[in-house]
Formats: structure tokens, sequence, C-alpha cells
């Protein structure tokens, strides 16, 4: 039985792996729900993701007629603990938070095949890596309020008991409202109880916005804390879209200039400043800018 492309809306054999007019990988999730509702209640109408756990998909609920956002874990995925266990955590992670700068969790459940999937808000819009890329170096002001509103959802996670562990650009939604939220809990933890524990020797984030404690340049009988991990995350973001100034993760004292066009202003200075500091300076540091005690007009000077 043929059903329609959920790209470019030509109609397609069931059997096809991929769509024969635009491309379109035809999935066995895609095959079963592309002309039915998911669980009997979301219509998809578009893919907007997939990798090698699953697939994630912008969908409609049939009911309440608003959009959401399907992540999906493959059956195959579903079956193995560790995998299953991230996914679970990250919905019930995600149900502690409730905050306009981070993303809401709407659904978790389990289908027949065995996979399970859950329901996220649907951000209309970009995240922060791919506005730097089309506007390159932003501007004062406007990096300032993205900022400060990353800041406000960082501490709500936070204040949850969550460490995210992976704040980056690729992990900031950005509205056509300028409105920031955070999204990804994949690989947050839990700061006390049954999640707290990493496996030694499992790297987690991205290297580029690692803090020098995260990649284990620790005093003696030093302990990591994870809020320190976020806020140096935060702060080496604000120097990529302010001036591109990049706080290298092995040395504070450091700095990496990606593209020669950079003019540093001044809160850029304080992002440096900040990714410089012993590590709970930048935590204070970040709560002194999510208040807007340093956000006097002398800081956005070139």
């Amino acid at each position: 039985m043929a059903f329609r492309c959920v790209r470019c809306h030509a109609e397609i054999e069931r059997t096809f792996k991929a769509c024969p007019h635009c491309g379109e990988p035809v999935t066995d999730f895609l095959r079963r729900y592309a002309d039915e509702p998911v669980d009997g209640k979301y219509r998809i109408i578009e893919r907007l993701g997939a990798g090698g756990m699953g697939e994630v998909y912008k969908v409609e609920h049939a009911f309440l007629r608003a959009t959401r956002v399907i992540k999906v874990i493959k059956p195959q995925i579903s079956e193995d603990a560790d995998a299953h266990e991230r996914f679970l955590r990250e919905a019930q992670l995600a149900t502690k938070i409730q905050h306009p700068n981070v993303a809401t969790l709407h659904d978790f459940s389990a289908l027949p095949d065995g996979s399970h999937y859950m329901v996220w808000e649907f951000i209309e819009g970009e995240n922060l890596a791919q506005v730097i890329r089309s506007r390159g170096v932003l501007e004062p002001a406007y990096a300032i309020r993205l900022a400060v509103q990353t800041l406000n959802g960082l501490d709500a996670v936070h204040r949850a008991g969550i460490i995210h562990r992976d704040i980056s650009p690729e992990n900031l939604m950005i509205t056509a409202g300028d409105q920031v939220k955070i999204i990804d809990l994949g690989v947050a933890k839990a700061e006390e109880g049954d999640y707290a524990a990493t496996r030694t020797g499992i790297f987690v984030g991205k290297l580029r916005y690692s803090s020098p404690e995260h990649l284990g340049f620790l005093a003696e009988g030093q302990k990591i804390d994870g809020r320190v991990r976020d806020a140096d995350r935060a702060t080496a973001i604000r120097g990529d879209i302010t001036t591109s100034i990049h706080p290298a993760p092995l040395e504070r004292d450091r700095r990496s200039t990606t593209r020669s066009d950079a003019r540093p202003c001044g809160c850029a200075a304080r992002s440096c400043a900040c990714a410089r500091a012993r590590p709970h300076e930048a935590i204070r540091e970040c709560a002194r800018i999510r208040r807007g005690t340093r956000l006097r007009r002398t800081h956005f000077a070139a």
C-alpha cells in the first residue's frame, strides 16, 4: 500500500528504502506511522533528523491541534540497557524543570514494537550554532540578551538538582522572538541519587566547551562541581558570540581567535575573565550577569 513521502509528499511504495523523488530515507517507523497517528494521537508532519539511536519528527497532536516534536528510540536500541536508561533518564530529569528558557517535555511512552518515544515542545527557530554561522559575531546588546536567558535557564536546571553537561551552541535554540531554549538532556545527570555516577574514562560533552576540570586538570583532592562545567561552557559560548575569542579548554589564560575580524568588547572581556577565574568564581560571575548587576552600558563599548 502506497503512502506519501513526508518531505516531498509524492506517493511512494512502502517497500522503498528511500523516496525516488527526493531521496528521503524510508524507515520502519515511517512505514508504520506515515499515514497513521503515532500512539493514536500524533500525526507526522516531517522528519527533523535521524541518527544511530533513533529519529526526530515534527508532529501534530490529533486532538489538540498542537505542534510538537517526537523523539523516538529504535526498538533494538531500547533493548540495550544503557541506551534505554539514558533515554528514560532524559525524560525523568526533564519533568523536574519548568522554565521559559528550557524546552518542555509533554509526554513519554512506549509503542507496541518495543520502541519508546518522548514528546517535546516544538521550537520554531534555529540553534545558536546556525545563528553564528549565518550572522557571524553578534551585536553586544543582542548577545547579552541571549547570554542572560541562557544563564536563567541554566540556573533553573541547577536548581532542579541537574547538571546538563553539554551546554553548547547546538543545544541552545533561538526562537523567532529571540527567546533562548535549552534543549537535549540526553547526557544530563542528577547531582545526587541513582544517576549521579558516570563511568570512569567516559568523556561527556564537547571538547571545545569543556573546562580544565572536566579534562582532568584538578588539584590533588579536588572534586569536580558539575555546575562549574556548565558555567564554563556558557562562558565560552559568550566569547564565541561576541568576538569569536574562545577560552582554550586546557589553559584558562590562553585565548584562541577563530575569525580575523573579531573586535573585543566589554562583555567579551568579562567572558574571558570569567573563564580564567577559579572554578567557583565562574559560577558567581554567571550569577551576577544573570541578575543584571554587570550589564551597564559601559560594558558594550568596543
